[in-house]
């Protein structure tokens, strides 16, 4: 699906330093499971209903951006001259694969 050389590219480590390899995976574990749960479906290699979707450009985009962002950003604010909540703007490449319940 989103493989740990791509996401190590995405962050710019390389290939060869697997100092952060464990960590690395571990986004790539909560970054499938943050789409799964934003959407209500299942992020699968083969989609086998309409709950379950498969990995399109938009979405992998997404996945890296959320990942790049917790990998740059440890914490969950940044502090400066003012603090201020960092941005995710991987819900907007997401939104058309949520699901909608009528009834």
């Amino acid at each position: 699906m989103l493989t740990l050389t791509e996401v190590k590219r995405h962050v710019v480590v390389d290939d060869d330093d697997d100092l952060h390899d464990e960590y690395l995976q571990l986004l790539i574990e909560a970054a499938i499971a943050a789409f799964n749960q934003y959407t209500e479906r299942e992020l699968v290699e083969q989609p086998a209903n309409d709950k379950q979707v498969a990995l399109s450009a938009d979405i992998k985009i997404g996945l890296l951006l959320m990942i790049g962002h917790w990998f740059a950003n440890r914490e969950s604010v940044v502090v400066g001259t003012i603090s201020n909540e960092l941005p995710f703007t991987t819900q907007f490449l997401w939104q058309p694969y949520c699901r909608l319940v009528l009834g």
